[in-house]
């Protein structure tokens, strides 16, 4: 790997992207690939948040190929039990270690790595650079370059989140909803006058499982909930008059988002014409459910991993959302797609995340090697 590829991956993870602040970032990325000798848009679409753009062999052959990353990263946690601070971007024994070097400023540096190697070749498809922003907030970045149809005519896109090599080729859906239950309140002395919607609400978790679909598919798993949120009451001596869930379905290819909706809803008037109490339903987060459907595509970039590494790397399902989610869901469709790139996904979120820089060089000549076969 390129010493200064090595060394924009350090900097990279130097920069704080916390909360989506990704501008500094996107301009160090422009200012590479100008040096490349690439043209790039850096798009601030609000105050400190950009995504960037660039197209390599514009019109070059009727493929064209959407490498995708994001700048963003989750929080540190607690500073002091890491080994290094988040920020450092330390090198020790061949790894890069802090915030977003695994998550995913490493497959960054994977891409532009590719591109560097496929335009001294001076031939290939079309190449489109779509590196996003708030990837793990709301994937605000993906719907923006959505929104300015940077994905229109793109045959095939593959995003670099951290998968060991593994190529990924399915990912599950997420389904967010907030339902609140509103009962009645009344002096703690006398609950009887009153209608406990903490009562009701633990009553009613267990219907929320009744949604989930009984499925199984072969590379993510069967669908599930969490309840990851409960709220409710403001005092002990007052009957809670309000009490708000937060669900989290994951949803897997074998079912859809919206046989969920369906059910959830059908629960909760079932409830409300049951009992005495009302009931509210919002949706806070959607992304459908996706797999590729081009598995030869699939096949053969699994060879071309193997033929660079130990030859075991497999064709595997994401059990979480990315922004294929967004850049490559259709109608009742998803365009062909693959998630692959350096890092162990166990040390995504983690504290001590750190990359392999072999990994991080295994990948880009991977993406390289395949961006010839689509010249």
């Amino acid at each position: 790997m390129r010493e200064e590829e090595i060394s924009l991956l350090r900097k990279l993870i130097k920069i704080d992207t916390r909360e989506g602040q990704s501008l500094q970032a996107a301009n160090i990325v422009k200012d590479y690939l100008n040096d490349l000798g690439i043209d790039a848009e850096v798009d601030e679409y609000s105050p400190g948040k950009a995504n960037l753009y660039a197209i390599i062999n514009k019109g070059a052959s009727e493929n064209v190929v959407a490498l995708s990353g994001h700048f963003d990263v989750v929080p540190f946690g607690d500073i002091k039990k890491w080994s290094y601070h988040p920020l450092s971007g330390e090198l020790i024994d061949g790894y890069i270690w802090g915030r977003g070097s695994v998550d995913m400023k490493g497959g960054i540096v994977s891409i532009i790595s590719a591109i560097s190697k496929l335009i001294e070749k001076e031939k290939g498809p079309e190449v489109r650079l779509i590196f996003t922003n708030e990837e793990e907030i709301n994937m605000n970045g993906a719907k923006r370059a959505l929104k300015k149809k940077l994905m229109q005519g793109v045959t095939k896109t593959l995003i670099t989140e951290p998968t060991s090599l593994n190529v990924g080729i399915a990912e599950k859906g997420v389904f967010w909803v907030k339902t609140t239950v509103f009962g009645k309140s009344a002096h703690g002395a006398y609950p009887h006058l009153g209608r406990n919607s903490i009562i009701e609400m633990t009553r009613l978790i267990p219907r929320f499982y009744e949604a989930v679909p009984s499925d199984d598919h072969e590379l993510v798993g069967s669908s599930t909930l969490n309840v990851g949120i409960i709220k409710g009451g403001t005092k002990p001596n007052i009957v809670p008059e309000e009490t708000m869930v937060i669900l989290d379905y994951r949803i897997s290819p074998n079912s859809s988002l919206e046989d969920v909706e369906k059910k959830l809803k059908s629960i909760l008037i079932e409830e409300e014409e049951r009992t005495s109490f009302n009931y509210k339903m919002e949706i806070l987060h959607r992304l459908h459910p996706i797999e590729n459907p081009n598995i030869v595509w699939a096949e053969n970039f699994v060879n071309i991993v193997n033929e660079l590494t130990d030859k075991n790397k497999l064709i595997i399902g994401l059990r979480y959302a990315t922004d294929a989610a967004i850049l490559c869901y259709g109608e009742n469709t998803s365009l062909p797609f693959i998630i692959f790139g350096p890092g162990d996904p166990n040390l995504a979120h983690q504290t001590d995340e750190r990359v392999a820089i072999k990994e991080v060089e295994l990948a880009g000549v991977a993406i390289f090697e395949w961006l010839k076969e689509e010249a």
